[in-house]
């Protein structure tokens, strides 16, 4: 368990000099001959000219009519008769430049913002924030490659089950600190670079984490499973509604951020599709949490001529939680079962998914697990757009979900899920100032009913002409209802070119 103080001086000054470091390492014994001579060409080719860049541009409307539910049942510090519908129109993106590789070393920079197109009160913060516009340099990183190993110093975004950017407006979550990511089975063989093509620009290797895990009908066979370890210190980190690095967590305001250790594990072989991942973190003064799952899909079933068969899947994750350091959210004890069953072919899926999580009396709302750096991102497999056990607390959940992709250009899906919250305060789940943590001024509801419904399609433009290529438009509904409450309309149309 980590929890001692960091002094910011010494972190920078360790930084540095790993900084430097990983400089002369690369320059000493880097590939190649005459280092001088050709560090000019180099720098040339890979820095000044070897600059790459990527990025979303878009145009989005984002309506929520019932925010949150509210107002909340019993809770006598709302109007009842209140306005609580909001919405805005924006424009905004994120663009985002890599150098090439140069003895091991490159950069990257990001650039997110978010403008809304009209002068309002009530803007939909989760697009625009509280004052109608971001704009934000989160990313400004180093890195250094070797075969199977990337190191990365300075702002980044993260893909892990409980620390990621749940990007689903303009800004990203970003982080402040270090990561290693590892491919052990790639120490030897793996060159941890491609020279594009045409080009003389050396690519740096991808080493982003697979956070859902996602399988697909059609994965590609593999000789050696895919297999990834990865480490992250993160000082500081910039929420989805601000436009500066702070301390703290979504909780409490004062701790030096967090580290994780984790794995994960995939390979596709005649005999079925395997997925594994296992993860630890402690976050600072807060909670210390252990993440797993695990995944098979079976090959394809029932396949005749003209049909590619269908290939059954079950998956099955499970989540545990406690206090750590100073426990400045008083004591957490939290457990969450999940299961996945379900059939794809290969234009159609079909999964029945459940919840399960057992109240401990005395903890953090009853037996809540405590997710500083996520929000309902999927992770839980009875996760709605708005509702979700890592907010509900101990209780149960289970559904149904369905995704079609008809064509590579046109693809939607659709689920439902009931829960039932042992401790409901409906949907007043970002006020943790009362005891234990539950809200302070919202009734608890003992066995709380409610259910989340998502319905969504996306549209890739290029099928209508090859010149809109890279244009997408895409609309999301979500509904949630909780007994006693009024009902919570949440639509996400977006239009956004992907370059």
């Amino acid at each position: 368990m980590i929890n001692a103080p960091v002094s910011r001086p010494s972190v920078l000054k360790r930084v540095a000099w790993a900084g430097v470091g990983c400089v002369a390492f690369g320059l000493l014994c880097g590939p190649g001959s005459g280092v001088a001579a050709g560090l000019g060409e180099q720098l040339n080719t890979q820095l000044l000219h070897g600059v790459r860049w990527s990025g979303r541009l878009g145009l989005y409307d984002f309506q929520r009519d019932h925010n949150l539910n509210q107002p909340f049942p019993g809770n006598p510090t709302q109007d009842p008769n209140g306005g609580y519908d909001v919405g805005s129109v924006a424009i905004g993106g994120n663009i985002y430049a890599q150098t090439g590789q140069i003895y091991g070393l490159s950069a990257g920079l990001g650039y997110s913002f978010s403008e809304a197109l009209q002068d309002k009160e009530d803007y939909n913060s989760n697009l625009v924030g509280p004052a109608g516009h971001y704009r934000t340099l989160n990313r400004a990183y180093a890195q250094y490659n070797w075969p199977g190993v990337r190191i990365r110093a300075g702002r980044q975004n993260m893909h892990t089950p409980f620390a990621s950017d749940d990007q689903f407006a303009f800004i990203p979550r970003s982080f402040a600190g270090f990561s290693i990511s590892a491919r052990p089975l790639d120490f030897a063989t793996h060159r941890d670079r491609s020279v594009d093509p045409g080009e003389q620009r050396i690519a740096p290797a991808d080493y982003n984490n697979d956070l859902l895990m996602p399988m697909s009908f059609h994965d590609q066979r593999q000789d050696k499973p895919k297999w990834q370890v990865y480490f992250a210190r993160m000082y500081k980190f910039e929420s989805r509604s601000s436009s500066h690095f702070q301390d703290g967590n979504r909780y409490v305001p004062d701790t030096s951020g967090f580290y994780t250790l984790g794995t994960h594990a995939r390979q596709s072989t005649a005999h079925g599709d395997y997925i594994a991942q296992l993860w630890h973190y402690n976050f600072n003064d807060t909670a210390d949490l252990q993440y797993v799952e695990a995944g098979y899909q079976l090959p394809a079933l029932a396949v005749s001529d003209g049909f590619d068969g269908i290939k059954p899947f079950i998956r099955l994750q499970y989540t545990h939680e406690s206090e750590a350091g100073q426990a400045k959210l008083g004591p957490i004890d939290a457990d969450v079962y999940g299961a996945k069953l379900g059939v794809r072919s290969a234009h159609f899926g079909l999964s029945v998914v459940g919840h399960y999580s057992p109240t401990h009396e005395g903890s953090f709302r009853g037996g809540q697990v405590a997710h500083p750096y996520t929000d309902l991102s999927g992770l839980f497999y009875t996760d709605t757009m708005n509702d979700g056990v890592g907010d509900l607390g101990p209780g149960y959940g289970y559904g149904v979900r369905a995704n079609v992709r008809a064509t590579d250009e046109f693809s939607l899906f659709s689920r439902y899920i009931r829960y039932v919250a042992r401790y409901g305060q409906s949907h007043d789940f970002y006020d943790t100032s009362g005891p234990q943590g539950f809200a302070a001024n919202t009734p608890i509801t003992h066995n709380q009913h409610s259910w989340g419904w998502d319905t969504g399609v996306t549209l890739s433009l290029s099928m209508i002409s090859p010149v809109l290529e890279g244009f997408k438009l895409q609309d999301v509904l979500g509904v949630t209802d909780f007994e006693g409450s009024h009902r919570f309309y949440d639509n996400r149309l977006r239009l956004f070119y992907k370059f």
